[in-house]
């Protein structure tokens, strides 16, 4: 189970923004950067960002994701669900069954925040549903079928994807049909039972080519091959280890982890530490995520991009549907989205290294806009940490995992120096 280090008692009054509410907008942080790393050549300001909020609703933001992560922990199996509307000043919590009843009077009353029963599923039995649609795909196609699955918006909607990486390594499709249409046809009977199990839509589908692509450069802080030039990932929040000494940033799971120069020190991390490193599909907490331990004192802050005051993170929260976003990765530099997908589930075959990935549940938006050597970087919003990016879908979508689950598995916490 997850666990937040604030109650949802004592977070309740901040869902009333006011005047007096502390704005977490970028003018109010007063940081000073370390020396700035370059962004990609052609990297533009995008649509959303933090500026284009006020103070007030990316304070709001937060508070709300805030807490719709403590009810996520406090009513599991119930929860379901939570979005931000479009205002950025109002939003909805699901749940599974009725409204759990010592729910506070103060967020039932709330009139920014809508309280929806009898969704019919979980957030748990979205994650089971979905990794079990996964497992099924596999067994049936081969352990070579690439899939991809996840809940579509705040609807009860799964989408799933399947494809094949080498058509020469998938012998159990049935040659005398198309491959869409077999792979399909194997598994369509069994994936519908399973979402129907707790009334979810399904859109199943076969899609040539299906990728899921890890954006470390294979040929934050900068992580570099000792006497490279070239990065290989970003990283992200510094932590601590919650019952050691051991200070370190956090970074993609299958980014390295030792004989790698951080920023311009090489060998800069300590072998790594049993349990150090995450990449798996364990429901509720797995993702792609690891801690590095660093040889050298961190000052606690985050790089977020070239020309911005670094940042310290103390809070933490789960992106919310329709929950705008920042990310920062050393390639593509400071660029700002919409969080559209949840309960992301992948299994992908690496034939060039014949190993299998399988990740989730992961977060993503609508649109792929990270590329190489972007892996590890930060995903936030204002001051509170979500997210440490992972990779792409397809092009089509750039994904990462929970640094709640981060946390929570790797047994550390943030560290604000």
């Amino acid at each position: 189970m997850k666990r937040l280090p604030l109650t949802v008692v004592a977070l309740v009054a901040a869902l009333t923004i006011s005047a007096s509410s502390p704005a977490l907008a970028n003018s109010n942080f007063a940081d000073t950067p370390p020396p700035a790393a370059q962004p990609s050549e052609g990297e533009s300001e995008p649509q959303i960002s933090e500026e284009n909020a006020t103070g007030d609703e990316v304070a709001w933001v937060n508070d709300f994701n805030i807490i719709a992560t403590q009810i996520s922990v406090a009513y599991e199996g119930e929860f379901a669900v939570a979005e931000v509307l479009p205002n950025l000043q109002s939003g909805w919590i699901g749940f599974k069954n009725a409204v759990p009843d010592d729910i506070s009077d103060t967020i039932r009353n709330n009139p920014q925040i809508e309280l929806r029963e009898n969704l019919g599923y979980s957030e748990i039995d979205a994650q089971e549903t979905i990794s079990e649609i996964v497992d099924v795909a596999v067994e049936n196609l081969g352990e070579t079928t690439n899939v991809i699955a996840g809940q579509s918006g705040a609807d009860p909607l799964i989408e799933v994807e399947v494809g094949f990486p080498d058509l020469d390594k998938s012998p159990r499709r049935d040659p005398s049909a198309t491959d869409g249409d077999a792979a399909i046809e194997a598994i369509q009977e069994e994936v519908q039972e399973l979402a129907d199990r707790f009334n979810f839509d399904l859109d199943l589908k076969y899609t040539e080519g299906l990728t899921y692509g890890e954006e470390a450069h294979t040929a934050g802080g900068k992580i570099k091959n000792n006497g490279s030039s070239s990065v290989l990932c970003s990283t992200a929040f510094p932590v601590k280890q919650k019952n050691g000494s051991g200070i370190g940033v956090l970074t993609a799971g299958h980014c390295p982890g030792s004989g790698v120069t951080y920023n311009t020190t090489p060998n800069a991390f300590y072998s790594p530490v049993p349990y150090s490193q995450v990449t798996d599909n364990i429901r509720p907490v797995g993702g792609d995520f690891r801690w590095n331990h660093s040889k050298a004192m961190f000052n606690g802050k985050t790089f977020v991009g070239s020309g911005r005051p670094a940042r310290t993170f103390r809070t933490y929260a789960d992106a919310s549907v329709n929950s705008p976003i920042c990310n920062f990765g050393h390639t593509t530099g400071y660029k700002c989205t919409t969080v559209k997908y949840t309960n992301q589930f992948i299994h992908v075959y690496v034939p060039e290294i014949n190993t299998t990935r399988e990740v989730g549940p992961l977060r993503g938006n609508n649109t792929h806009f990270t590329q190489g050597g972007d892996s590890g970087g930060p995903w936030f919003y204002g001051t509170v940490a979500y997210g440490v990016h992972s990779g792409h879908k397809n092009d089509l979508r750039s994904v990462f995992s929970d640094v709640s689950n981060a946390l929570l598995r790797l047994g550390v916490v943030l560290w604000a120096g």
